[in-house]
């Protein structure tokens, strides 16, 4: 997933499916610092389910129910 911009006020909600691997792998977050509350960046509620996300690259506002 990647935004840029101003993404307004409310949580957004992202699935997304990794690949299966018996290899070892890595999760990475990158945000941009600023000067202001524009280089905010926040991460909540991150988890790992096996299987594959019926909503894999869907991006959500919090408010949205995804049924």
């Amino acid at each position: 997933m990647f935004t840029a911009g101003n993404q307004g006020p409310a949580w957004l909600v992202a699935s997304y499916s990794v690949p299966a691997t018996s290899k070892p792998f890595q999760i990475m977050f990158e945000g941009i610092v600023g000067n202001s509350f524009y280089g905010d960046l926040a991460i909540d509620d991150f988890s790992l389910t096996p299987g594959a996300c019926p909503y894999s690259g869907r991006v959500f506002a919090a408010s949205q129910a995804v049924a």
